[in-house]
């Protein structure tokens, strides 16, 4: 998709989010636009008329849906409660998510906010949304200070279900409602596909997420509450209700990845009821962006944690070992377009070793089969070892969107950016791409050469 193309969608999706009439469209993560990447924007193909290679996974059938959905609700009322301590009132909530089955989980080291907790003291609660397949109870028993931790099930009660699943239909008639009374033919087209029911459905889960919130917020009656900031629907909708509801809390966004050039959350908050009161960022790069971006006038914004100022290229000259990390992000697409491009340069490339390293949220049999990764090169092997061990067996990363690029970096490595795709996802866009980005498999030695010579 072109950048005019991606900036037009955006446009169109801000301009109903910042008209408060429409304020049933927030619910609907079509009307989020994120950022401009190929996995994101492919649900949007249609607007375009274009095939859509990476499918949103839509596919499944609806009696399929309804037996998981109902399977999933009956499992969890058997499940024993996840409940807050009578005793604990916690004056900060923080809101985060469990996507990696790790075997232990630490809240003074979560994947989202690193050591942000010690910054509270002890007066704090992590709540948790649980993306895994294993129960809430269960993973529970894997934190290390369980009386600060509330794992949110995946449905909740059975009449809160049917409110919920009959406020997403209510929803889905104001849509149609809007599609009919609009004219401009761009807008006519953009509501026409984020009305479809498949498409609206998504409000469920942010629906859900709204009632859990409440229930927690009525109980702790905290003063701060922060969450993970980068454009979601159910971030305009937690704040919204939160403002409205509860408008002495206040409300933090912590800003935690890597902003891209052509990123959304730039003008994406047209109505302040969206926008938390303050955000938090971890390094002044985001710091910078953030703060020459409309979001200053509606938010005050703050660094918090590690400052990384600058983030030099490593001098060259220093690349002696003939070892390549591969960084790719979770999606699959993602996944298997660096796989099969690796396999390629390292039949290529039979002096340099490939380390392939997966997404910590997913194994790497979840996206291939056993004969695909046991058919591999011999200078190409899936890593399973820590991050911090496989950069110092290092000298090169391969990336295309992947925050990993920076801790490699800053720790000497050579970063090699993968351009096989219209769309720019490099995090890396402010320093300089001569002799570090390709796109075809003979590109790699060149850099190779050039980052070795004198």
């Amino acid at each position: 998709m072109s950048p005019t193309i991606y900036k037009k969608i955006c446009r169109t999706a801000n301009y109903f989010l910042s008209k408060k009439e429409f304020w049933f469209l927030k619910y609907i993560n079509f009307f989020n636009v994120l950022k401009h990447h190929p996995y994101e924007m492919s649900v949007y193909n249609n607007l375009i008329n274009k095939k859509d290679e990476n499918k949103f996974k839509l596919n499944n059938s609806l009696l399929k849906k309804i037996n998981k959905y109902f399977k999933n609700i009956f499992s969890e009322v058997t499940e024993k409660k996840n409940i807050i301590d009578k005793n604990y009132h916690p004056k900060i909530i923080i809101l985060s998510n469990i996507n990696r089955d790790n075997k232990k989980y630490s809240i003074y080291n979560d994947f989202y906010y690193g050591k942000l907790a010690k910054y509270f003291k002890n007066n704090f609660l992590f709540v948790y949304r649980n993306y895994l397949s294993n129960k809430s109870n269960l993973l529970l028993e894997r934190f290390d200070d369980k009386k600060k931790v509330l794992i949110l099930k995946k449905k909740d009660n059975l009449l809160n279900e049917i409110i919920i699943i009959l406020k997403s239909i209510y929803i889905f008639i104001l849509c149609k409602k809007l599609y009919f009374k609009t004219k401009d033919s761009f807008k006519k087209k953009f509501l026409k596909e984020g009305s479809k029911y498949k498409i609206v459905g998504s409000c469920i889960t942010n629906l859900r997420l709204v009632y859990q919130i409440e229930k927690i917020l009525n109980k702790t009656k905290p003063n701060i509450f922060i969450y993970t900031f980068e454009g979601h629907a159910w971030e305009k909708v937690l704040c919204s209700h939160i403002k409205k509801k509860f408008p002495k809390i206040k409300i933090y966004g912590y800003q935690f990845s890597t902003i891209l050039k052509t990123h959304n959350i730039y003008d994406f908050y047209k109505n302040k009821d969206h926008i938390p009161h303050k955000i938090l960022t971890k390094g002044k790069i985001n710091y910078n962006k953030l703060i020459n971006s409309p979001l200053k006038n509606f938010a005050s914004i703050e660094i918090i944690g590690f400052d990384r100022k600058k983030i030099p290229l490593p001098k060259k000259n220093k690349f002696s070992k003939n070892v390549c990390l591969i960084a790719p992000e979770l999606m699959q697409m993602e996944v298997s377009m660096m796989f099969n491009f690796t396999k390629k340069i390292s039949l290529e490339n039979k002096n340099i070793q490939f380390i392939f390293r997966e997404h910590p949220s997913h194994e790497i049999n979840y996206h291939f089969t056993n004969k695909e990764i046991k058919n591999l090169p011999k200078n190409f092997s899936i890593s399973k070892d820590t991050l911090k061990n496989d950069i110092n067996k290092s000298s090169f990363i391969l990336y295309r969107g992947s925050s990993v690029v920076l801790e490699c970096i800053l720790n000497g490595l050579w970063p090699i950016y993968l351009d096989i795709d219209e769309t720019n996802i490099d995090m890396m866009h402010e320093i300089s791409k001569k002799n570090r980005v390709i796109n075809k498999t003979s590109d790699f030695k060149n850099i190779i050469n050039f980052s070795r010579k004198n």
